[in-house]
């Protein structure tokens, strides 16, 4: 921290931005940090606005990127500070869906407002839409989808009615669908269980997760910490197990004396959540969980060695002193 006498800032990673009006405080208590903001094009473009005296301060840097493109967005910054102390003093990932996605109803993120069924997080991108897949795919991915991404238990009746129902094109469409074979006290939390499936297949959300949680021991060095605020138990039990045991199936491996060969040392035995005042504040805290853990020396390998030659290359879109520019990330 300033007091510490540090000559210069940790380099550190918050990988969501809050576009609310807790933001500008809330960097301001961070302006110690040297901070890259990982956002979608649609936040990008209101970082740069509103957020101009930190990037102009040389203390904010929003890129149009993602999880598991961090690696090789570092490389492609090329940040002499970064070399100069070996790795990440930290890592925060934030991975909530802001509200001001939620909230407009043209994104199709919510099934309390009609919309098109889009649910990208990226509109910019060609990725597939929900739609597409609503619309085209086989009854037996429908199921396995609302299974293992929403935890369903309606999910065979549901995916039934959905296929009976199609072609699809808005929320309200999709939501008559699920009425039709949900019983009426539980139809909120099967919306919200359906639509959270949804999200997370149009978005790979799991997989952008865990390429960022088996990379960051990668990123940080020794000493450093990884923070994860998650909102569902799929996040959190993902978090949990790469804190326990370093890797995402949880499985402990120990040396012959019983020390646990892990990357990372927990620093929550149990995830923080929000307090009773903090919920009545904000009621989507409510699901929130925080998980904190420290980077262990276990396999430390210097960070631009561990990137792997199969690193897939991508255009990143940098947001520097509010003007974009194209680089090629080194993979």
């Amino acid at each position: 921290s300033p007091r510490s006498g540090r000559l210069r800032p940790p380099l550190c990673r918050r990988l969501r931005l809050r576009l609310g009006p807790e933001l500008e405080p809330e960097l301001g208590l961070w302006l110690w940090l040297w901070l890259l903001l990982l956002l979608m094009q649609e936040a990008l473009e209101q970082t740069g606005k509103r957020l101009r005296a930190f990037v102009d301060g040389g203390r904010l840097r929003p890129v149009h990127t993602s999880f598991r493109y961090l690696h090789s967005t570092l490389a492609l910054l090329d940040l002499p500070a970064l070399d100069e102390q070996q790795g990440l003093s930290g890592i925060m990932l934030d991975l909530g869906v802001s509200s001001h996605q939620i909230d407009a109803d043209y994104r199709g993120f919510s099934f309390r407002h009609d919309g098109d069924l889009d649910m990208r997080m990226d509109a910019t991108s060609d990725g597939m839409t929900a739609r597409d897949f609503l619309n085209t795919c086989e009854p037996a991915d429908l199921v396995r989808v609302l299974k293992d991404y929403g935890e369903e238990k309606y999910a065979r009746p549901i995916a039934r009615a959905i296929i009976a129902a199609r072609p699809l094109d808005t929320t309200s469409q999709l939501v008559t669908a699920i009425e039709s074979e949900t019983p009426e006290p539980m139809r909120t939390k099967t919306m919200a269980r359906v639509f959270q499936a949804l999200r997370i297949l149009v978005n790979d959300e799991l997989g952008e997760l865990e390429a960022i949680l088996l990379d960051a021991a990668n990123l940080v060095k020794p000493g450093g910490r990884i923070a994860i605020l998650s909102y569902h138990s799929l996040e959190d039990r993902r978090a949990k197990n790469v804190m326990r045991s370093g890797n995402l199936n949880g499985r402990m491996v120990q040396d012959e004396m019983g020390n646990v060969l892990s990357h990372w040392r927990p620093l929550t035995r149990k995830p923080v959540v929000a307090t009773d005042e903090e919920v009545g504040l904000n009621r989507r805290s409510r699901s929130a969980k925080l998980r904190v853990a420290e980077r262990t020396d276990f396999e430390v390998v210097p960070w631009k060695n561990s990137i792997a030659p199969t690193e897939p290359r991508k255009r990143a879109a940098l947001w520097v002193g509010g003007a974009k520019r194209q680089g090629r990330a080194r993979g």
